[in-house]
């Protein structure tokens, strides 16, 4: 139902015209704040953080902050991730810098992986094209790994350059 009223995902759906007040009812009734499909459908969609703070902050309210920091895959993907980590990698992968920014202030790490691919997030960013997406995520911490050739390729495919990539090998 929290789903629903907060809309967006796939098919971008508009929320409820009171889905904040409603959200906030059923969080007080027991819903859960950090609800997987409410936090997917968020994450796919548009690079802002509003969801996010008012899903965190219930969450806090509630004594819920655990679920966002434990690695358990329950939003998807092919590795168990935390909410948070599992958050970065959808930001990472649609170039989402102000909700990567949001999550990795709230304690997502730079060096985790992304969930599908299983690449480190700073080499999902490049091998997409995102190279500021990159740089963020090495402002946090991101380690600069030398990418492998086929990585380096894809990343000067997507129009990175010849010197934005680093170079295979060593």
């Amino acid at each position: 139902v929290l789903t629903g009223f907060i809309g967006q995902g796939e098919g971008n759906h508009p929320p409820h015209s009171q889905a904040e007040n409603l959200a906030t009812l059923l969080i007080e009734r027991g819903a859960d704040p950090s609800d997987p499909q409410a936090l997917y459908n968020t994450s796919i969609t548009q690079d802002h953080t509003d969801w996010l703070e008012f899903l965190w902050s219930q969450s806090e309210q509630h004594d819920r902050l655990n679920p966002w920091r434990v690695a358990k895959g329950a939003l998807g993907g092919n590795i168990p991730l935390s909410v948070l980590d599992y958050l970065l990698g959808n930001a990472t992968a649609y170039n989402h810098l102000a909700r990567a920014e949001w999550l990795l202030g709230h304690g997502a790490d730079p060096n985790s992986l992304h969930a599908y691919s299983k690449r480190p997030q700073r080499e999902e960013a490049l091998i997409r094209g995102h190279a500021e997406m990159a740089q963020l995520l090495e402002r946090f911490g991101a380690e600069r790994k030398i990418l492998d050739e086929a990585s380096a390729f894809q990343a000067a495919c997507m129009g990175l350059g010849p010197g934005a990539a680093p170079p295979a090998g060593g």
